[in-house]
């Protein structure tokens, strides 16, 4: 049995972002696409446990296909890689657990942004997607 401190409000199981065609200039000057904004809602947290210790934070790691230090992009389209960073602007590591959350009472949404960064190859234009997912870890 796995416990849990809260739970995912049904909005955040899964979502689909659209991202807008986006200026082959900014990625030249390395300074990505505009951010697009997503967030996690976290309901019914309950930080106490019976008969053990209370949880007192939680960390979320990302995890998906790895370009370099960022989020490999399947598709046509070549030359982009998916960076994710929080909203104080800490970047995350495929596979490494972000910085720690105190365990909220009721609810909390985090906020998160995404964008689209160069990764070396050669630019093509095309189609493209990304599958990330992201678990968090109580203690």
């Amino acid at each position: 049995m796995v416990d849990s401190a809260c739970a995912l409000h049904p909005d955040s199981h899964q979502q689909n972002i659209l991202v807008r065609n986006m200026s082959v200039d900014h990625l030249i000057r390395n300074e990505g696409s505009e951010l697009h904004p997503f967030s996690i809602k976290l309901i019914n947290c309950t930080p106490m446990r019976k008969n053990k210790d209370d949880w007192t934070a939680f960390k979320i790691t990302f995890d998906g296909q790895v370009d370099g230090k960022y989020f490999a992009l399947q598709g046509s389209a070549k030359g982009l890689a998916l960076e994710i960073q929080d909203e104080r602007g800490h970047i995350a590591t495929p596979g490494v657990p972000m910085m720690q959350h105190s365990i909220p009472q009721g609810e909390r949404t985090l906020n998160y942004h995404f964008r689209l960064v160069g990764n070396t190859e050669l630019l093509q234009v095309g189609n493209h997607f990304a599958l990330i997912k992201y678990k968090l870890d109580y203690y």
